[in-house]
């Protein structure tokens, strides 16, 4: 079953014989039923924010959908260098643009969520630390006071891109850290970063 079409179903989107025919296999369907039932009662009981992407990331593998706007990102330091362990597919095989860094020490990703170019660069320190620099574009263009809110446990950073588009170097320890990134509170998309 095409699980946009559940989503056509709930939005009202599906008119006269399609409407109908679809109707009729929920009904025949208990399964297909329970489905419809289950995202209906998620819709209805939508919470005005964006939910968190962890819950987010729950709903679209229930109903099988690829989440475009998330990026999942696993560094572990290796003596003085950092290896990819996850988000290989995000790196770039450039030098660093923002840290002027060895490159055996320094990563970059980059993915495009919501029509934006999102960069992320990461240098490994000394004393288990790691200096982040965050940056966005869009058509080519730097993107000018776009939110970067980095969360771990109780723990929240905010920061901001200026005019250039990145947000300027900062540090933190090793960790997951969840990256909820928006514009104007538009939701752009999300990291997740685990760095060991």
């Amino acid at each position: 079953m095409e699980n946009n079409k559940i989503l056509k179903y709930l939005e009202g989107q599906l008119t006269g014989q399609i409407k109908q025919d679809f109707e009729a296999l929920i009904e025949s369907n208990s399964e297909l039923q329970y489905e419809v039932e289950t995202l209906a009662n998620l819709i209805d009981e939508e919470p005005m924010e964006n939910p968190p992407y962890h819950l987010r990331q729950k709903i679209y593998n229930m109903v099988g959908i690829k989440d475009d706007s998330f990026m999942d990102i696993v560094v572990k330091k290796a003596g003085q260098m950092i290896d990819v362990i996850i988000g290989n597919e995000y790196t770039l095989d450039i030098s660093p643009k923002f840290v002027t860094r060895g490159s055996q020490k320094s990563i970059l990703f980059s993915k495009k969520m919501n029509h934006f170019d999102i960069l992320c660069d990461v240098f490994y320190e000394e004393a288990d630390n790691y200096v982040l620099n965050l940056a966005a574009s869009k058509k080519s263009k730097e993107i000018n006071n776009l939110k970067f809110l980095i969360t771990q446990n109780d723990n929240v950073i905010e920061k901001f891109t200026q005019k250039d588009g990145n947000t300027g170097s900062f540090i933190l320890n090793e960790g997951i850290y969840s990256i909820n990134i928006s514009l104007k509170s538009k939701e752009i998309g999300n990291i997740k970063i685990n760095l060991s």
